[in-house]
């Protein structure tokens, strides 16, 4: 074929990568930038020889990709290709407005992206800032060049225009390294490894929530996702931390950074198997010179990570980095085929978030290689990819964690949020490695110190004015804190002694990462925990499901897992039947001493009427159970309609006689804690036995009774 030198097959990332290119052409996905300043007189005709000579020695760079008619992609290397270099004058701008000009221009330039059937996949700018001061813009795409690759060619630019400017002779031509097509010839020589692939996914079916964003079915009429990037340094002293323990402890940085990454979704989300992207480098021992190669070999596949919550943290980040070591061996694996071998449903991602290390500081690398004018500010701009959210790491006396993420699911706050988690538990696995994991926080002192703390008079003054009725509750127990609330049995709380330990429950969710929207299954039986569970879960704005224990076993895992739930608070003997995988299980019988230590306050108000109350299921017309959401708003509604029409009081004595999973036990529950009254729950032989009913209404001198026709008919 005239004008071309080889052709051949793509990669599986070089594939997925392609894909998401031409489905979304001018999203700036997989769009790479670098900026530098160059500072002092610039050849500009050694300039552009030199990108020639770099076009000329690395194939990559003259590469096209051809897709229409072909049953599968190839990739074209061109005998020749001219690279664009377009010189700006920015010299009018003062120095506080080029900032903003550059990143102005990057967007505009990132969103423009490639014709990716013409070659070469790359373009340069000259940015003249002042006399013998120039922007360097290089924007490539992410199909030929991966970040271990950026230091080698610009190395060679460096060299070429070192030469062509002083005029040395003759110029030396650059050594040619192995092209890429030996890499792609390698990978097609590897096994497929199904068999790993399936034992290591086996029972995953569906992505490991984030937690603390926007669910994609929330996103309304939005346009396409908008990405965004911030970071966050932590300090010399703490990476110093971080650098010695893993020295200590004989382990890597990804693997303390991916193990803290796990563990705060798992906070976050409440599951225990955790499934996270992670991006390897490629470049395999087995392929020999693969470090001095030129091309995109990173590949991105799923790291599966359980959270063994009674485990210390030492062993379980050394078994943690014995999984990473085994899957080396894997990692030229195809990640769509990797997602077939899965159980998680094509067109469903096997994962939300990504975490990438940049194990090759390039301003370093660059730094020592000699060029005319002087280089500084030097940017690696990075990749946009098309998940909801990218940790990248990037190594340096102070560790830099950047954050890229879809704009429409995060705000500013709950990126803020997550890098004050990360931190926090970053340091808490180093310094109390001797420690389980279950027993490490979040929360750094100062948001402790924030949630544990009183409530301001303007928190009072909302909490007042809130249409939630668990804080007509707390008013209730300012009121009247040593009436009696609940009687179950021969147990009787005040209400002082109910919220005391509701408060103590909010408070461990809130640590668990349960808030607003977050659903929260209970299933309990007829117990003083449940009011407290049901209590807690509003109190932290999480959103409560009930499950009655009696229900077959079928139809509450269905609720659960079709509600999304994310906690399940249930006793011992109850989660012996139940046998949850994916969930975080917090047993009230056996771990009340976890939560009896925090605090006994009322936690800051973290809902509103728009906020989920409880979900409750019923039978559905195809007899599959559907859930039904309730808002705190239509609770209130509820209530505020029916003051109008009853005078409800402390003086009054409730009764709760249905199960809590049927609708009527939120009238009977919020109808008494509301008002100020006393609730009764009745126990499961008294809803069977007229006369045992008959006998607790006499004996607790019961005013308010919801029951049905059918039952109050046999009273009569």
């Amino acid at each position: 074929m005239k004008g071309v030198e080889d052709i051949y097959p793509l990669s599986p990332m070089q594939q997925g990568m392609l894909f998401h290119s031409l489905y979304a052409p001018n999203s700036g996905a997989y769009i790479e930038q670098i900026t530098c300043r160059f500072e002092g007189r610039l050849d500009l005709d050694a300039f552009e020889g030199a990108w020639r000579q770099v076009l000329k020695k690395h194939p990559i760079l003259r590469t096209a990709f051809l897709w229409e008619g072909l049953d599968e992609p190839l990739q074209v290397i061109r005998e020749n290709a001219e690279i664009t270099i377009e010189i700006l004058d920015w010299q009018v701008l003062e120095r506080n407005e080029l900032g903003q000009r550059l990143s102005l221009f990057l967007e505009t330039d990132r969103c423009k992206g490639f014709d990716i059937s013409s070659a070469p996949l790359t373009r340069c700018f000259l940015a003249k800032v002042a006399p013998d001061n120039y922007e360097f813009i290089w924007t490539f795409h992410h199909l030929i060049l991966d970040g271990w690759s950026i230091p080698l060619v610009l190395r060679d630019f460096f060299v070429a225009y070192n030469q062509l400017s002083t005029g040395s002779e003759p110029v030396t031509t650059l050594k040619n390294p192995r092209p890429y097509r030996d890499y792609i010839a390698w990978l097609q020589q590897q096994p497929e490894e199904k068999g790993y692939w399936q034992d290591t996914l086996r029972g995953f079916s569906n992505p490991t929530p984030l937690g603390v964003d926007l669910a994609p079915r929330d996103l309304g009429d939005k346009n396409g996702a908008v990405y965004k990037e911030t970071s966050f340094k932590m300090s010399t002293s703490v990476t110093e931390g971080l650098e010695a323990f893993t020295r200590q402890q004989q382990l890597t940085m990804n693997t303390l950074v991916l193990g803290a990454w796990a563990l705060l979704l798992s906070r976050y989300c409440g599951h225990k198997d955790i499934v996270i992207g992670a991006t390897v480098s490629g470049r395999s021992p087995d392929l020999s010179d693969a470090n001095d190669m030129v091309g995109m070999f990173v590949n991105t596949l799923p790291v599966r990570i359980k959270i063994e919550d009674d485990s210390d943290v030492v062993g379980w980040l050394r078994r943690l980095q014995a999984q990473l070591v085994e899957a080396r061996q894997y990692e030229h694996s195809s990640l769509v085929q990797v997602h077939g071998w899965s159980d998680v449903p094509r067109g469903v991602p096997l994962f939300d978030s990504i975490v990438s290390f940049q194990n090759q500081p390039i301003a370093e690398v660059l730094r020592t290689i000699e060029f005319g004018p002087e280089v500084n500010s030097f940017v690696a701009h990075h990749t946009r990819t098309t998940y909801p959210l990218t940790l990248v790491v990037e190594p340096d006396t102070e560790l830099k964690l950047v954050m890229i993420y879809d704009n429409r699911r995060f705000t500013d706050s709950s990126l803020e949020q997550i890098f004050e988690h990360l931190q926090t538990l970053l340091t808490a696995l180093t310094t109390h490695c001797e420690c389980t994991l279950s027993s490490l926080s979040i929360m750094s002192q100062v948001e402790r110190n924030s949630v544990l703390g009183q409530m301001s008079p303007i928190q009072a003054s909302l909490a007042e004015r809130s249409p939630c009725v668990h804080h007509l509750f707390e008013q209730q127990v300012e009121k009247s804190p040593d009436s009696i609330a609940l009687v179950v049995q021969k147990q009787r709380l005040s209400y002082r002694e109910l919220n005391i330990r509701a408060n103590q429950l909010a408070h461990y969710l809130m640590e668990q990462g349960v808030g607003p929207e977050k659903v929260v299954a209970i299933c309990l039986p007829r117990s003083v925990d449940t009011i407290v569970a049901i209590l807690a879960v509003l109190k932290a704005g999480g959103t409560y499901l009930p499950l009655d224990p009696e229900y077959p076993r079928q139809r509450l895992l269905h609720m659960f897992q079709d509600s999304q739930a994310s906690v399940l608070l249930t006793h011992e003997t109850v989660d012996d039947k139940l046998k949850l995988r994916d969930a975080r299980v917090i047993c009230i019988d056996k771990e009340h001493t976890s939560f009896e230590a925090f605090s006994e306050s009322n936690p800051p108000s973290r809902s509103g009427p728009d906020n989920l109350m409880y979900i409750i299921y019923t039978s559905g017309s195809s007899g599959r159970p559907k859930g039904s959401q309730h808002t705190h708003g239509n609770v209130r509604a509820l209530f505020d309609a029916t003051d109008k029409l009853h005078q409800y009081d402390k003086s009054d004595v409730w009764t709760m006689f249905h199960s809590f999973a049927f609708d009527f036990a939120v009238w009977e529950m919020w109808g008494a804690l509301r008002s100020g009254g006393q609730l009764i729950m009745v126990n499961e032989q008294a809803t069977r036995s007229p006369h045992e009913l008959f006998e607790l209404l006499q004996e607790h001198a019961a005013t308010v009774l919801s029951i049905t026709p059918s039952v109050f008919r046999q009273f009569i």
